[in-house]
């Protein structure tokens, strides 16, 4: 069988030599669909707690007592431990596989879901929902993104797009679903049947197989050898990028927790406002293609695009202290989830125009930690704005200024510099 790998070749003939070394058959498709479905799946139902968590807090406060500020670091520790779960999920994925680390995620965030249903303080929450919750998220989010790069390659693009609609699909679904629960149910109950649907990411990582390995004889450089260094974070895009994501991060979650206590507190029910949400899911889909679309078309200018829709999405939130009705509230769902499709699509897109392809891997790793961070800062610090000023759009103020900041971190370095790599025919033994 001949197939095609990209090399790098040295200029020099005496640092050369022959080695066998095992790759990874990477399909292109096939089953690879099978798995990416499973992984849109997968994605739905990891960011499902983090969709439904606004819903979450007006009931907390309702049955609880609990005041927005201290419930804020549920869903801002569950988000930041699901990022920078990142470093030590790469570790397990190399040491036990996708699959397993994939099935065990599940299970960890059932458990957490389930115990909150037992729980009635706040440190009990925070333990179930922010802590071993965000711990299964880990698992499950990063080792989703992970299984498409093993099933494809030249298609990897068109695949990630596909698989990362679950996170708006998550959009859609959850909110109104959770907001369901907690009427009908209450709080207890809710969180059982929640936690019974979160099983379903044993069954998303139990289609995906451990994929063939191939003997390989090729002519490689010494010097060219994949080391594990940290020369990538020496360049100074990579640096304004993983600023970009902590500041990203800070502002992101800031509609789904804020959103439906401002529009109970403007006599909008959240029940309506929870609909609003299945409309910002479809239209993060819609953004997510067009970005997509563009990105392919263009995809020198990523880095630009990705900031023209951080800047958007900033200025979007300027909406909301206008908004007294649900058309306003269903007006800003919809542009800003366009907008949001836009964003989380440019992020994973735009690392590939600022590092080199050895360092993709350990280069996400270290921006998702740093996204985990601005979770666990930013809408705390939005809440503590809020209730410091005494003014209710205060927090939306803040998502403005932070995201117009992010899409100007970017730009002095936005334009690609992969290096171009040759293409050689080898023959697998």
């Amino acid at each position: 069988m001949v197939f095609k790998k990209s090399l790098k070749l040295s200029t020099t003939d005496n640092d050369k030599s022959d080695n066998i070394v095992k790759h990874q058959i990477k399909p292109d498709g096939g089953w690879g669909w099978i798995v990416t479905c499973a992984m849109c799946l997968c994605l739905c139902l990891s960011t499902a707690l983090r969709s439904s968590m606004g819903i979450l807090y007006t009931h907390m406060i309702d049955e609880f007592g609990f005041d927005l500020t201290m419930l804020s670091l549920l869903g801002s520790i569950n988000g930041a431990l699901s990022y920078t779960g990142a470093f030590f999920t790469v570790s397990l994925i190399e040491r036990f596989g996708i699959r397993r680390v994939l099935c065990v995620g599940g299970l960890i965030q059932f458990t957490g879901c389930l115990m909150a249903a037992f729980s009635s303080s706040f440190v009990l929450l925070l333990i179930s929902i922010s802590i071993i919750s965000g711990l299964g998220n880990a698992l499950t989010y990063v080792t989703g993104v992970v299984a498409i790069d093993a099933y494809f390659d030249k298609k990897k693009t068109i695949a990630v797009s596909l698989a990362t609609t679950g996170i708006s699909l998550s959009r859609i679904i959850f909110p109104s679903t959770m907001e369901f629960l907690l009427s009908k149910y209450g709080f207890s109950d809710a969180m059982m049947i929640f936690s019974a649907i979160l099983l379903n990411l044993v069954v998303c990582g139990a289609v995906v197989f451990p994929q063939r390995l191939a003997s390989q004889k090729v002519v490689t450089s010494k010097s060219e050898k994949l080391e594990k260094d940290m020369a990538f974070c020496k360049n100074p895009g990579f640096i304004l990028y993983v600023l970009a994501s902590f500041l990203y991060c800070l502002g992101v979650l800031l509609p789904v927790g804020f959103i439906p206590e401002t529009a109970s507190s403007r006599g909008v029910s959240v029940a309506s406002v929870s609909l609003t949400f299945v409309g910002s899911g479809i239209m993060d889909i819609l953004g997510r293609i067009i970005f997509g679309i563009i990105a392919h078309r263009y995809s020198f200018y990523v880095c630009k695009i990705w900031s023209a829709c951080l800047a958007g999405f900033g200025l979007s939130m300027l909406i909301v202290p206008f908004s007294n009705q649900l058309y306003q509230f269903v007006l800003f769902n919809l542009l800003n989830g366009l907008l949001n499709g836009g964003v989380n699509l440019g992020y994973a897109l735009a690392i590939k125009s600022i590092t080199e392809p050895k360092y993709y891997s350990r280069g996400i790793s270290m921006s998702l930690v740093m996204q985990g961070l601005g979770l666990l800062a930013g809408n705390p610090l939005a809440a503590y704005l809020q209730e410091v000023t005494g003014n209710g759009n205060a927090p939306y103020y803040f998502g403005t200024i932070i995201f117009l900041m992010t899409a100007l971190v970017l730009l002095p370095f936005s334009g690609s510099i992969q290096r171009e790599e040759k293409t050689i025919e080898i023959k697998v033994s």
